[in-house]
């Protein structure tokens, strides 16, 4: 009787001890992969923490010294200007050449030009193209659309309105043979200058600027 208890009691020790034993291995491998995943995540926050203190270490480039894109895309697309040619120098034997203006011309200047202006107050220009060159009745005569021809015709039918300019004084700016520059000042507009000619012998308006 007490051989068959015996019998009967032993698998039953042996499967306890085999329970407790699979318990242990279980716990173990618990332990184990908890442990696995601390020592992963403090390495990864030790990299990060690394890094961060790489960035706080390299110094960051102020605002003001910060280049926008807009302007270093402008400076690549941006094309070099093209040097500007020399200005022509005048001959050497001109050089502290100056010509006479001849007896008479700058006040011939003046009363031609008060002629024009006179012409201007009157509010009749009819006959004023013969105080012009022929370019510079050519010209006109291109602005107005008119030929040559019938140039005085289109400037008797001008009509007029404001005041007109009152001259002033008139100042000699160049002078080269037959050709001379002078400026007119006026008492009520801005000043102009002058290109006269003598043409035939007689002083002319070439040009006004």
């Amino acid at each position: 009787m007490s051989l068959l208890a015996l019998q009967t009691t032993s698998p039953v020790a042996n499967d306890s001890h085999l329970d407790t034993l699979t318990l242990v291995l279980v716990v173990i491998f618990i332990v184990s992969m908890i442990a696995l995943a601390v020592l992963s995540k403090r390495q990864t926050e030790s990299a990060e923490d690394l890094e961060g203190r790489h960035r706080d270490v390299t110094p960051a480039r102020p605002e003001s010294e910060r280049e926008p894109e807009q302007t270093r895309r402008s400076a690549v697309s941006r094309p070099m200007p093209e040097p500007s040619p020399p200005k022509s120098p005048s001959p050497a034997w001109l050089s502290g050449v100056t010509m006479p203006v001849e007896p008479g011309s700058l006040s011939e200047a003046a009363a031609l030009i008060e002629s024009l202006l006179s012409a201007r107050r009157g509010k009749d220009l009819n006959g004023v193209s013969a105080l012009f060159t022929p370019a510079m009745q050519q010209q006109l005569s291109d602005q107005f659309g008119v030929p040559i021809a019938n140039l005085d015709d289109r400037l008797a039918s001008a009509v007029f309105a404001g005041d007109a300019p009152a001259l002033r004084s008139v100042e000699l700016v160049s002078s080269t043979g037959s050709t001379m520059s002078v400026r007119a000042a006026y008492t009520n507009g801005a000043p102009e200058v002058y290109r006269l000619v003598f043409h035939n012998g007689i002083l002319k308006i070439d040009q006004i600027v």
